[in-house]
Parts: structure tokens; C-alpha cells; sequence
């Protein structure tokens, strides 16, 4: 099991109702074979979401 660490933009709300973007780092845990297949490059959360 790998776990890749990634940078995800959520919109908020802050006080007086100012929209502001929060960074979060997120990790998804992914099996040997989706590793090989994302391992150093860029990719979408839907790339993750695929299998």
C-alpha cells in the first residue's frame, strides 16, 4: 500500500461571509499496480477515482 499526498483547493466562508480558498493536503492510499500507474506524474482526482 502507497499513499500520495496531494494539494486540493476548498472554497470557503470566512467571517462577515468573505469567500476566501483554503489549501488542504489530502492522501489517497492506492495498491502497487495504480502506484506504477501515478507515480511521478501530474494527476486529477478522477484518475484516482478510474478503478
Amino acid at each position: 500500500m502507497h499513499s500520495i499526498r496531494y494539494i486540493q483547493k476548498i472554497r470557503k466562508r470566512g467571517p462577515f461571509g468573505l469567500p476566501y480558498t483554503a489549501l488542504v493536503v489530502r492522501t489517497a492510499h492506492v495498491d502497487e499496480k495504480h502506484w506504477q500507474r501515478l507515480r511521478h506524474r501530474p494527476f486529477s482526482l478522477n484518475d484516482l477515482l478510474i478503478y
